[in-house]
């Protein structure tokens, strides 16, 4: 079980900033529609963009905020 659940930077990694009805007919903002940029090399770009993140200064000090509240 994780002790942190947490929202990811959908914009960040995948390049989608807001998957609204008239872009993703019928899935708003929920992830299956953001799995066509996910998977469009392969998850690569993907993969490197999120690691980015979640390695960042930035993404590391939120954690420690979040923990400590």
């Amino acid at each position: 079980m994780a002790d942190l659940i947490e929202g990811m930077p959908y914009f960040l990694v995948t390049g989608i900033q807001n998957c609204l009805l008239t872009f993703c007919p019928n899935s708003k903002n929920n992830i299956e529609s953001y799995l066509s940029a996910i998977r469009r090399d392969d998850g690569e770009s993907f993969n490197r963009k999120y690691d980015e993140w979640f390695n960042s200064k930035e993404h590391k000090k939120q954690l420690k905020r979040k923990k400590k509240s």
